[in-house]
């Protein structure tokens, strides 16, 4: 199984242990920031430069800038230049942007838009909400999170 976006990610790991979210997180960032590059060697070895004229590629232009970021904040908090203060702070920012995020990504769905598929579909993603709060809830009680 695959998780497709960092948040969720975040959401699965960061709830198991702070350190399964590091490497969720890690893994995850490595694997997009790798993304660019690959599609731009790819992109290179099949079109070349025109009538022998190189082809440059500047990686800048291809990673986002929170890949840089990401990358230069771990470089500093890994050689300590970091204050533990500020990355406390930072790691509780941190989750509550997450579920922020969350939220958003949930207040998001089109209601109307659900409604005019139809009502089996409807009923369907009813269901599946209803499953999931439940299995969230029972997995909650159990494991006493």
């Amino acid at each position: 199984m695959v998780v497709y976006a960092v948040p969720q990610v975040l959401a699965a790991t960061i709830p198991v242990s702070d350190a399964s979210g590091q490497v969720g997180a890690l893994v995850k960032l490595i694997r997009v920031a790798l993304l660019g590059p690959v599609v731009a060697l790819f992109a290179l070895m099949h079109r070349g430069g025109s009538k022998g004229q190189p082809v440059s590629l500047a990686l800048t232009r291809y990673l986002l800038w929170f890949v840089h970021g990401f990358f230069l904040t771990s470089l500093l908090r890994t050689a300590g230049m970091v204050p533990v203060e500020l990355g406390s702070s930072a790691k509780d920012l941190s989750r509550w942007l997450t579920i922020a995020s969350m939220a958003a990504l949930g207040l998001g769905v089109d209601v109307r838009a659900v409604r005019k598929s139809g009502p089996k579909v409807a009923l369907v993603v009813c269901g599946l909400l209803l499953m999931l709060v439940s299995l969230g809830i029972t997995l909650i009680r159990l494991f006493q999170l």
